[in-house]
Order: structure tokens, then C-alpha cells, then sequence
């Protein structure tokens, strides 16, 4: 059933803004309370990783365990330490492996939770109570869009940072932070830019329909399509810089290229990489300005 909505009480908000930049906070807050409170999609959604999470954290572990009791003295640790380097090589490569694989569930997690956020908002006018409220288009943004960068964060960075955490603690003398403390950062800066990418187009689709099913499918449909495209092309061409069409493509390139792998897929085009996802979001950015815009216009 949807809400009607007078103007004469839900006027846009005209008064000035105090000094802050924390307004959207409980925008967001409360639309991350609304998701936790169905139990199945979380149940859904996130149990595959929370299995993946075990599975990694398994095989990370057991790749310290055979040096672990070699640490003594002389010529065996020695070995021992030549050992250590070797493993935190492959470490390196697992969470690498981890990090490519589990962004296919945070985009269903994201997909998810962001496709209705504008979506249902103009679906049941919403958003005039909104933007009646002292919140700029901006602010109205960034609670939205940091309901669906926590909800990717939870499906990429938590389970990146269980893994590095058994990795630390599974190393012989905090081989793994000492040496590879960067993989932690890493783990962070790319969980969170794939999620925030995410949430940038599904804000775009869930802006342009006022159903959330509509903006799922929409969601879907592009990056299916554009994965599926960029292969067909690349093979008709013979060109493998096509494949960076996909944002898919575009992130595990990233990837590669930030965990400093030496053997990399596509190695020499992380310019193109970048390139594409800047275009991309660039463009559901200005979709989501532009709809956002009318939408306060109305409200």
C-alpha cells in the first residue's frame, strides 16, 4: 500500500545546516537494522562464506604446522626459515585465491541488501519525508551507500581478516605480520573498494526502478552480460584487453597487481583496469546524482 504524501507537510527541508559530516550515520544505521532482522537472507547469504572462511583458514593453518616444530637450533633452523619464506609465498597466493572468489558472494550480498534502498524509497515516497528532514542529497547518498558497502564489507574483509589473523597466529614468530604485513592492508583496501564498486551500481539500477525485483534483475543482467559480452569479444578480436570490459575482469587484475603476485593474469594492463572501473562508477555515480535530483525536485 502506498503512503500519500502531502506537500504541504513534507516540504523540502530550507533551513541551515549545522557544521557535521557524520548526518548520514543514522540513515544508515537504521537501514542496516531493518537487514539484520530477516534471518534467512543473512543465513542465505552468508553462509557460504563463513564455510569458505573455515575451508582457507584451514589450509593456511596447515601450511605452517610441518615448520612449525622445526624452529630449533643449528642447520635445521635454518631450513626452518627457508621453509617460512616458501609458505609465506603460498599464504600470499591463498589469500589472493580467497579474496578473487569470495567477491562473487558479496555481490550477492550487496545486491541484496542495496537494490531496494532507493528503490522502495521511491516506491513508497520516502524519500519526501527524507529530504524534509535537515539531510542534502549527499548525505541522503552516503547513508545509503554505506548500508550496502557494510553488508559487502561483512561477505569480503571480515572473513579477509579472519584469514590473515590464523595466518598470524598459525607463523612461527609472527613470520606472517612481520614480513607480510601488507597483505593485511591489502585484504582491507580491497574488500572495501570491490564493495563500495558494487554499491555504486546497484544504487544506479535501484534509482532508476521503483521495484526492488526490477533493480536485482538489472543488477544481475549487468554484470552476467557484460562478463559474457567482454568473453565473446575478446575471442572474435583475439584481443585480451576486451575482457577488462568486466568489472569482474577489471577487479582481478586488481587484485593480482595489489597483492604482488608474480605470476599475474593479463600482466601490463592494471592501467586499463583502473581505467574501466573509474568509467564505470563514474558513470552510476551520475546516474544516482541525476536521479536523486528529481527525486528531492518532487519530494
Amino acid at each position: 500500500m502506498k503512503a500519500v504524501t502531502h506537500t504541504e507537510s513534507y516540504r523540502p527541508f530550507e533551513g541551515e545546516l549545522r557544521p557535521g559530516y557524520l548526518r548520514f550515520l543514522p540513515l544508515a544505521s537504521a537501514a542496516i537494522r531493518v537487514g539484520a532482522r530477516r534471518k534467512l537472507p543473512l543465513f542465505v547469504l552468508y553462509l557460504p562464506p563463513a564455510i569458505a572462511t573455515v575451508i582457507y583458514s584451514f589450509v593456511v593453518h596447515s601450511r605452517y604446522i610441518a615448520i612449525s616444530e622445526s624452529m630449533a637450533g643449528g642447520s635445521v633452523r635454518s631450513r626452518a626459515i627457508a621453509a617460512i619464506a616458501s609458505r609465506l609465498i603460498e599464504v600470499r597466493g591463498e589469500v589472493v585465491l580467497f579474496n578473487t572468489t569470495i567477491r562473487i558472494f558479496a555481490l550477492l550480498a550487496v545486491a541484496w541488501y542495496a537494490s531496494g534502498l532507493l528503490a522502495e524509497d521511491r516506491r513508497y515516497g520516502a524519500h519526501r519525508l527524507y529530504f524534509s528532514r535537515p539531510l542534502t542529497r549527499l548525505d541522503y547518498f552516503l547513508g545509503k551507500f554505506s548500508v550496502g558497502l557494510f553488508w559487502g564489507a561483512m561477505a569480503t574483509v571480515v572473513p579477509g581478516l579472519v584469514i590473515c589473523s590464523v595466518a598470524a597466529f598459525s607463523s612461527p614468530d609472527w613470520a606472517f605480520l612481520r614480513d607480510d604485513w601488507d597483505v593485511v592492508v591489502y585484504t582491507i583496501l580491497y574488500g572495501l573498494l570491490w564493495s563500495g564498486a558494487v554499491t555504486v551500481i546497484a544504487l544506479a539500477f535501484s534509482s532508476l526502478v521503483d521495484r526492488r525485483s526490477w533493480a536485482l534483475a538489472g543488477i544481475f543482467g549487468f554484470f552476467m552480460l557484460s562478463q559474457a559480452g567482454s568473453e565473446i569479444l575478446a575471442g572474435i578480436y583475439d584481443a585480451e584487453n576486451i575482457r577488462l570490459l568486466s568489472l569482474l575482469s577489471d577487479f582481478k587484475v586488481v587484485g593480482e597487481w595489489m597483492f604482488g603476485l608474480e605470476q599475474r593474469w593479463m600482466d601490463g594492463h592494471i592501467g586499463q583496469a583502473w581505467a574501466s572501473i573509474g568509467v564505470i562508477c563514474a558513470a552510476a555515480l551520475s546516474i544516482v546524482a541525476l536521479r536523486l535530483r528529481g527525486l528531492e525536485a518532487v519530494g
